[in-house]
């Protein structure tokens, strides 16, 4: 290989760390210093450039690219490590949004089911859904029906008087042939 040495103290069958730190053994031990380093797969931000990072996505949710590369100057990161911590505050910020909307719309369902089985109950059980007191049904005693007879008693009143008319006109005795003939 071209003038590179071979470090017989080197694992070379896992570089990335993941295995071993799964299986809860050290796989860089016996390398150096920078090769450990080479192994990282990301670098946790200190808390004086997260608190800064946060300040400006207060303001500004979406920074522009300039915003990003002064950033990434002042904090002393790269230009990508503030791009992709953007992005991925913003993708936190949704999911935190969503998980309280679900939350609240099951609160909302639990609320209405149980307002559904209250009302569920007061129809079997027959009772004032304000004060719980029984109520007393009268059978087929409804405004409807009320309004229906009261059109009936009218109805039989009209044909009573239609009768009596009709009678009048016909010579005064009902089925009795007209003494006019």
């Amino acid at each position: 290989m071209d003038g590179l040495a071979f470090d017989p103290n080197t694992n070379v069958g896992n570089t990335d760390g993941v295995d071993a730190v799964a299986a809860g053994k050290d796989n860089n031990v016996g390398a150096t210093d920078s090769q450990r380093t080479a192994t990282k797969r990301f670098k946790r931000h200190s808390r004086d450039q997260v608190a800064q990072l946060e300040a400006v996505f207060q303001q500004c949710p979406r920074p522009d690219e300039q915003v990003q590369q002064d950033l990434s100057v002042k904090l002393g990161m790269g230009a990508n490590q503030v791009k992709f911590w953007f992005q991925n505050r913003r993708s936190a910020k949704k999911k935190k949004q969503k998980q309280e909307e679900v939350k609240l719309l099951r609160e909302e369902s639990w609320r209405l089911h149980v307002e559904n089985q209250t009302i569920k109950t007061a129809l079997f059980k027959k009772t004032c859904l304000k004060c719980g007191v029984p109520m007393v049904h009268v059978v087929g005693d409804t405004p409807e029906k009320r309004r229906l007879l009261a059109e009936n008693a009218k109805l039989k009143n009209d044909l009573l008087h239609a009768n009596a008319f009709l009678n009048m006109i016909s010579g005064g005795s009902e089925g009795a042939p007209s003494s006019r003939a």
